[in-house]
């Protein structure tokens, strides 16, 4: 057997510097295995999600923060063009022009896919490296924090969640971040039995995630979440997480944090990130978002296929270019000015993309044909 040393959250660590989690029967203390989380296809899953495999809060953080910037304006974009081409789709659609059934379907399919689209994008932005990093700091300026603040403040117990678990995310938009309760008093700590007895009084939901106390003044930190209690009834109910901080000596509660301290915006986050990740709804969500992504799958699809479409005899990127009105063209660099501010990556790749235009591909005869540049 690796030489352990448990940490406070019951993880271990190797000798490597890598954690993993081990289980214990509880009855007769026998190990009934280990498990690294890197092991897991989910973990693997996740990572590409979050990263691409690349790093947190590095280049693949940013890609797929930029990405999803792109994402929101697209779906912004198409939601102005279904409306503003209903009578021109239903014109084609008349005359049996090329393409004019799958555009219709397409657009059919693209507004309520749209929804959900910006519902999954707008939800996933907290978590990114650069927007959901400034998004925090400019709200706990403004007193509008994620996180809401514990009773009796002295340590954190964040830094404790993610060696446990073994991944970077954070542990909560409200928990997370919140101090912990103080121990007071010496002698024999109490058992863990006994800080879950203090939380099922407390009326905390279970199973639980528990912290164990860090130095003399810590606290056994017993966790209804939906971050990481498969089962638990907050998982799909938000509304039902609580942390409770019980002193390691007496076993009485010295400080609890549930969803009704929240803050507001704590409230809005931790509900669209169950929307996010399928769990609000039970079984219906895992249902509807299977839909979904086929429906996602289906506008991927039709989309180049329209482009090709549209394209005809044109050569390279090229295809037939939409005209619009001169004040829907102010409008609309009106409105890429606010989503470029509002998503400083997105803004900032749509300057390099026209610095690229003016400076590259229209002094570049081949170029300027390739991209059917006017």
């Amino acid at each position: 057997m690796p030489n352990w040393s448990r940490t406070n959250s019951g993880a271990v660590i190797l000798n490597d510097g890598s954690t993993t989690n081990v289980y214990v029967n509880p009855y007769t203390s026998e190990v009934t295995g280990a498990l690294s989380q890197d092991q897991l296809v989910s973990t693997w899953a996740e990572r590409i999600h979050g990263d691409l495999l690349i790093g947190d809060g590095g280049v693949g953080d940013r890609i797929v923060e930029l990405g999803a910037s792109w994402g929101i304006v697209l779906t912004i974009t198409g939601f102005i063009i279904f409306f503003l081409g209903r009578k021109a789709r239903s014109g084609a659609q008349a005359k049996g022009r090329r393409g004019a059934r799958v555009r219709g379907w397409h657009a059919i399919v693209g507004l309520p896919v749209g929804l959900g689209v910006l519902l999954l994008l707008v939800s996933g932005l907290p978590w990114t490296g650069f927007w959901g990093a400034k998004a925090s700091e400019l709200a706990a300026h403004g007193n509008i924090s994620l996180w809401g603040e514990d009773p009796g403040a002295e340590s954190t117990i964040r830094q404790q969640i993610e060696n446990s678990d073994g991944q970077s995310a954070p542990a909560g938009w409200a928990s997370g971040n919140a101090p912990q309760g103080t121990s007071t008093g010496a002698g024999t700590p109490i058992s863990i039995d006994r800080a879950v007895a203090t939380a099922q009084a407390q009326g905390a939901p279970g199973p639980y995630l528990i912290m164990y106390p860090e130095g003399e003044k810590g606290v056994f930190s017993v966790m209804s979440s939906q971050w990481y209690n498969v089962g638990n009834p907050a998982e799909s109910d938000v509304t039902q997480e609580t942390t409770v901080h019980v002193d390691q000596y007496s076993g009485e509660k010295v400080g609890q944090y549930s969803y009704a301290d929240y803050s507001a915006m704590a409230k809005v986050v931790s509900h669209g990130i169950a929307l996010h990740e399928g769990r609000r709804l039970g079984v219906a969500n895992e249902i509807l978002s299977t839909l979904f992504c086929l429906a996602v799958i289906f506008m991927c699809v039709t989309g180049p296929m329209m482009w090709w479409t549209r394209r005809g005899t044109a050569s390279g990127m090229a295809a037939p270019r939409g005209k619009l009105p001169i004040w829907g063209s102010w409008l609309l660099v009106a409105a890429m000015a606010v989503l470029g501010v509002f998503l400083p990556l997105f803004g900032l790749s749509l300057l390099v993309i026209l610095a690229l235009d003016q400076l590259l591909i229209r002094r570049v005869p081949a170029l300027r044909s390739f991209f059917g540049t006017v």
